[in-house]
């Protein structure tokens, strides 16, 4: 189970940075025609709050699920170490902060993970899923060692969802100026779809009803 997981894991400290005050090349974005969901109103404002306070709550999950371990920081010194491009990632992006929660359940998925990290605007946020400086999923997406699933209802533009040839599911959406990663070890080969689709629009909701 650990070991399923950790294919996850061990891109998420490269994933959850990036930064640069240029102009966002749509073009260079994941799935996003334009920038509207992101930068226009009514969602025009940076949200407000740390990662950790932006983290998912337990009332979330199935009955049962409870932390294995303290939450712990995500710091942008941990990500310009993960990241050959590191420093140049945290100009691009305007990364603040980040925070990893993770959950054993009773049941499936067994354990369920939830990564954070938030920026300074809105726009630093939008690039951290693009090819540019989301390379480490897209050259597996491009491999084939992972599979691209259909984007996930009511996500909106900004997100990934991709599973490994165990079925294990990672979610990756960005939602003003925060970047939200969800996935969970696969018991038996279920389908897990559906369950981190609903999981993933509570959450959000309940983001939304914070800022």
């Amino acid at each position: 189970m650990k070991v399923r997981v950790s294919l996850f894991l061990a891109l998420i400290a490269i994933l959850s940075a990036c930064a640069d005050n240029n102009a966002i090349n749509n073009a260079d974005l994941v799935g996003v025609n334009n920038l509207a969901e992101v930068t226009g109103p009514p969602e025009s404002r940076p949200m407000s709050g740390s990662a950790q306070s932006l983290a998912i709550e337990s009332d979330l999950l199935p009955a049962g699920c409870v932390e294995n371990a303290p939450g712990v920081e995500r710091p942008n010194s941990g990500v310009a170490e993960a990241r050959s491009d590191g420093a140049e990632y945290l100009a691009a992006s305007q990364r603040v902060d980040g925070w990893q929660i993770q959950f054993d359940c009773p049941g499936n998925p067994g354990l369920i993970v939830n990564v954070v990290a938030t920026y300074a605007t809105l726009e630093g946020a939008a690039i951290t899923l693009s090819r540019r400086w989301h390379g480490e999923v897209w050259e597996r997406l491009d491999a084939g060692t992972l599979e691209q699933l259909d984007p996930m209802p009511g996500l909106g533009d900004l997100q990934i969802v991709f599973q490994d040839a165990n079925g294990t599911i990672g979610v990756e959406f960005v939602y003003r100026s925060s970047y939200f990663f969800l996935t969970g070890t696969n018991v038996g080969g279920a389908d897990n779809y559906e369950f981190f689709s609903t999981l993933a629009n509570e959450y959000l909701a309940e983001i939304k009803s914070l800022n």
